[in-house]
C-alpha cells in the first residue's frame, strides 16, 4: 500500500483537527473537498496501526418524528446527506453525555428544540468504515522521524483557539471517527430512560473540563 503524500497528511490532519475540536462545519467541508485522499490515509493508517472493531456508541438528540418502529424496537435513519464523517465513541458515557438533554454539552439544543429526547445507539462498524481511532493520537507523517502529535499540530493550526480543549476532547472522549452512513441505513436506538446512563450532574462532572465547571 502507497504511504501517504505530505499534502494527504495534511489533509488529513487538518480534518481531525477540525473533528476532534467540534468544529463539524468546517471538517465537513474538508471532507466533502477531500473525501478520498481521507479515506486512502485511513485505510493506510489502518493496515500499519492494526485496530479490532468493538462496539461503539452515539448519542442523539431525536423528536418523535424522527423515531419508527415500536418501543423496544425503535429505529432511526442514520444516513443524513449533509454529513461527510459519524464521530462516536467507545466510551458509553460519551454518548450518554451527548443524549443527555440537560448535560452542559446538550442544553443548548434541547432549549432550541424542546420536543427532543435522548437515545442510545451502540453498533460495532466494520472495519474499513474507521477513518480515524483515538489510539492514533501520533501519526507517522515524515518517515524516520518520530510520530507527530495531534496536539502538536493543533497548537500551530490558526483555528484551533483552545489547544487545552483540544487536548481534553482527545484525551476524555475515545473517538472514533466512521466514513458516513449510505442512504436506506438506519440505527436502532435505546431511549435514554432505558439506557443506563448516569445523571447528567455526573457526566458533566466526568466529561466537563475542570476550568469549566461553574460555567453551565
Amino acid at each position: 500500500m502507497v504511504r501517504p503524500s505530505e499534502d494527504s497528511w495534511n489533509i488529513y490532519i487538518t480534518f481531525l483537527l477540525y473533528a476532534i475540536y467540534g468544529r463539524m462545519r468546517e471538517a465537513d467541508a474538508v471532507g466533502r473537498r477531500h473525501r478520498a485522499s481521507i479515506a486512502a490515509t485511513a485505510s493506510w493508517l489502518r493496515a500499519a496501526y492494526p485496530i479490532s472493531p468493538t462496539e461503539v456508541y452515539r448519542g442523539l438528540l431525536l423528536e418523535p418524528e424522527d423515531l419508527h418502529g415500536r418501543p423496544g424496537h425503535w429505529l432511526v435513519a442514520a444516513y443524513q446527506p449533509n454529513l461527510t464523517f459519524v464521530s462516536t465513541s467507545e466510551e458509553e458515557d460519551v454518548a450518554c453525555w451527548f443524549a443527555t438533554p440537560e448535560s452542559a454539552i446538550s442544553g443548548a439544543v434541547s432549549q432550541a428544540r424542546p420536543r427532543t429526547e435522548g437515545y442510545i445507539a451502540r453498533f460495532v462498524p466494520a472495519l474499513k468504515s474507521i477513518l480515524w481511532h483515538y489510539t492514533w493520537r501520533e501519526l507517522p507523517v515524515v518517515p524516520g522521524r518520530p510520530p507527530l502529535p495531534l496536539v502538536e499540530a493543533a497548537l500551530v493550526h490558526p483555528d484551533i483557539a483552545d489547544v487545552q480543549q483540544f487536548a481534553w476532547n482527545l484525551l476524555t472522549q475515545k473517538e472514533v471517527i466512521l466514513k458516513p452512513f449510505a442512504p436506506g441505513d438506519e440505527l436502532e436506538v435505546t431511549p435514554l430512560a432505558d439506557a443506563g446512563c448516569p445523571p447528567a450532574e455526573q457526566l458533566d462532572a466526568e466529561l466537563l473540563p475542570p476550568w469549566l465547571e461553574g460555567a453551565y
